[in-house]
């Protein structure tokens, strides 16, 4: 069994807990950043596609910046729970490698928290530049590379976070049973920079967030 069959398994199991966690105030960081999240997509009234949508809590955020939004994922409970909390326009069940759309069907791509753990990060993007229109604009978010590079010595809320080997590079480990070889960010932003063209907005923080301004043809 491949690792994407793997994890729409993981997810199918836990979409309803999944979801209760996702939708609790407060529960997770995303509620602190919720409001930047908001200011860095901007205003719009374009065609957005959310890739990888989960329950649906991204879609949401960008109907509320003014965008049309298509939800797509390839767990097909977690798009049922985005589509009965009305988080979207459209709904489809997909992979991110495979996106069921026309060529320059978007004018914004979000991918939150998603390409970190795609099994073919490299088609995944392929796709994605594919489906946005020429002025289209991609965001992604991606859990900070040190969630791969060490842990916390200990509980204490002093504790030292301990680096293991380089902080930049190839890593492979399991994940649900799979072994995924992942790199922490310099892989991601040196795809991006072949599939889409030049560097749009960049910011650093917990997690790291990139835009590029996808253009076709370079």
């Amino acid at each position: 069994m491949s690792g994407k069959h793997i994890d729409i398994e993981h997810w199918s199991r836990i979409a309803s807990e999944w979801t209760a966690w996702a939708r609790a105030p407060n529960h997770d960081e995303f509620w602190a950043y919720r409001g930047s999240l908001i200011a860095f997509i901007g205003q719009g009234a374009g065609d957005a596609l959310d890739v990888g949508c989960g329950e649906g809590r991204v879609s949401r955020v960008l109907k509320e910046c003014g965008y049309r939004v298509t939800a797509v994922d390839p767990v097909e409970k977690l798009v049922w729970a985005a589509e009965q909390a009305g988080s979207a326009d459209a709904y489809r069940i997909a992979a991110a490698a495979d996106l069921p759309f026309e060529n320059c069907s978007f004018d914004l791509v979000v991918a939150y928290n998603v390409l970190m753990d795609v099994e073919d990060v490299l088609a995944a993007l392929k796709e994605i530049r594919r489906v946005l229109r020429p002025s289209g604009i991609l965001v992604i978010s991606i859990v900070h590379p040190f969630a791969d590079r060490g842990h916390f010595a200990g509980p204490e809320a002093n504790a030292s976070f301990v680096l293991h080997d380089s902080y930049f590079g190839w890593v492979v480990r399991g994940h649900r049973g799979a072994q995924w070889a992942k790199n922490a960010f310099r892989w991601l932003v040196t795809a991006l920079g072949k599939l889409c063209g030049r560097a749009g907005k960049c910011g650093l923080g917990h997690h790291i967030v990139a835009g590029a301004r996808a253009r076709h043809g370079s």
